[in-house]
């Protein structure tokens, strides 16, 4: 997709795979736009800055950006920006084509996620390698799980004597007087439908 603007980066041409990539009907809806106006706004700022290296510069390439839509919706896109000059040399245009890369970012997050549980996980085997203290342990375990889905708060119990009844370990994020109201009590209590199989973790339902 091709787009060229003027200096000051108000659009002039734009192909019309341009106009697909920004869900235009045609190409003539993007001219007279200021180029900027496409760019999500936490983004404004960084391109602003990328146009005036370019100007210095000349060309700039692999610029990712986060784009926007006619439709108010939102890609990815990879720039490769150049400054077009007149003939006695003096700069009068902007041109750069732009990528959707919007698949190849979910699946750069999808791998960065896994290798972030991947971590997670490691650290807890490491921490059963090293430690023989059922605390130390079990505060490992706790942290790295809060960690790896994203919660706040939440406690480790063992079952007691009677399979009936769990007993708390180690908790992070609670309050005294929720320790003391959550320290024992039964499986089958309204509390413990949010356990985790396995790891035993309790959540609060609030």
């Amino acid at each position: 997709a091709v787009t060229m603007t003027d200096l000051n980066g108000v659009i002039n041409y734009a192909s019309e795979k341009t106009a697909l990539l920004h869900r235009c009907r045609t190409s003539d809806e993007l001219v007279g736009v200021d180029a900027f106006s496409l760019i999500a706004d936490e983004q404004k700022e960084e391109a602003i800055r990328n146009a005036e290296k370019t100007f210095v510069g000349g060309y700039s390439e692999n610029f990712e950006v986060k784009l926007k839509r006619k439709d108010g919706s939102e890609f990815y896109g990879e720039l490769n920006t150049a400054v077009v000059k007149d003939a006695k040399g003096n700069p009068k245009a902007f041109i750069a084509s732009t990528r959707d890369i919007t698949e190849r970012k979910q699946v750069e997050k999808t791998l960065q996620e896994n290798a972030r549980k991947l971590r997670i996980l490691n650290e807890i085997i490491a921490a059963g390698n090293k430690t023989t203290n059922l605390q130390a342990l079990l505060k490992v375990i706790l942290e790295s799980t809060l960690e790896l889905i994203g919660f706040d708060c939440g406690a480790v119990y063992i079952l007691g004597e009677s399979s009936e009844d769990v007993i708390l370990q180690y908790s992070i994020g609670f309050e005294e007087n929720i320790i003391q109201q959550i320290g024992k009590t039964k499986m089958d209590e309204q509390k413990f439908k949010h356990i985790f199989v396995g790891c035993l973790l309790y959540t609060s339902p609030s």
